[in-house]
């Protein structure tokens, strides 16, 4: 079938309006990891325990030696003090209960916050489609959204090449650390998925988040919007009735 102007133009929008989207996601991205380093010393600090040392020997030149990285075991149950010759810095890890608080709450406000980072623009652009094609000016395409989706969802699906490339053993595994760093905003739920035994069968679940996920908020965003469907005052009505 031979596409028609219209069509062309419909594309082209969407794609504007997708591509539009990656330099607030850059932002978010920042604004992220701030939030994981923070959300990590935190939970570290508070419900961490020690779980053993690195010791440093420190040189006549005041540089270090290397390190040596030792872990408690029922004969170390303590870390040795600093002293002139040799540096010791204590090894914390998250108590377990600790670690499952941190990866939801940590996940969540990550989560809002690139949410956040889409919402209004789509919102808005299927606010505006919608008043437009009500006065004949443009064919409103529904799918607009879940097209802008794909575009904003692209530098994403081309970092997903690293895991592949990582379990088909053509790069190192650590390059895993990477491709994490790259999707900070979904890291916990990366952590827990990448961690596990699933090999291969991981892709599936690391193409639906984070692809998946910006695709539907698009898609659902643009929908709202040229529904004229506010969430913060629809919550805001039903609290006032009730």
């Amino acid at each position: 079938m031979k596409e028609t102007k219209s069509d062309v133009q419909s594309y082209k929008s969407a794609a504007g309006l997708g591509f539009g989207l990656i330099p607030r996601l850059i932002l978010g991205w920042i604004m992220c990891l701030i939030i994981f380093i923070s959300m990590t010393l935190l939970f570290t600090g508070i419900g961490g325990r020690d779980v053993g040392y690195t010791i440093r020997p420190v040189n006549e030149d005041g540089s270090y030696g290397t390190a040596e990285t030792v872990y408690f075991d029922d004969e170390i149950t303590t870390a040795p003090e600093s002293d002139s010759t040799h540096r010791v810095d204590k090894i914390k890890k998250m108590t377990a209960g600790a670690e499952i608080t941190y990866n939801i709450i940590t996940q969540l406000f990550m989560v809002l916050l690139i949410m956040s980072m889409i919402y209004d623009r789509v919102w808005a652009d299927g606010s505006r489609d919608q008043n437009l094609a009500a006065y004949g000016h443009i064919t409103l395409d529904k799918l607009k959204g879940l097209k802008a989706g794909f575009c904003a969802a692209l530098p994403s699906l081309v970092f997903v090449i690293i895991p592949v490339l990582c379990f088909a053993g053509v790069i190192s595994d650590s390059f895993i650390v990477v491709y994490k760093l790259l999707n900070i905003p979904f890291r916990p739920y990366l952590d827990l998925v990448m961690n596990s035994s699933l090999g291969w069968g991981s892709i599936p679940l690391i193409l639906l988040i984070p692809c998946g996920f910006i695709i539907a908020v698009c898609a659902l965003t643009y929908f709202a919007g040229y529904k004229q469907f506010v969430v913060v005052e629809k919550l805001l009505y039903k609290r006032r009735r009730s």
